[in-house]
């Protein structure tokens, strides 16, 4: 039979792992974000060198997208 303690010691166990989880999807959100304002910039100079290096970046990801 599991104790009161034991139950509180489990659910602390697992508020902490989602806890790291919540993190480190927060972080990584805000890592995607800010690597989608970078590609905006390039896109918007209307350099075609920019623009092709914005266009590499995007294949890059939809690579990963699809893994």
């Amino acid at each position: 039979m599991t104790t009161t303690q034991e139950i509180i010691q489990q659910q602390q166990e697992l508020i902490e792992q989602y806890r790291v989880i919540a993190n480190t999807y927060k972080d990584s959100q805000v890592k995607l974000y800010k690597y989608i304002n970078e590609l905006h910039k390039l896109l918007l100079t209307n350099d075609p060198k920019s623009m092709q290096m914005a266009i590499e970046y995007i294949g890059k990801l939809a690579e990963k997208a699809k893994q």
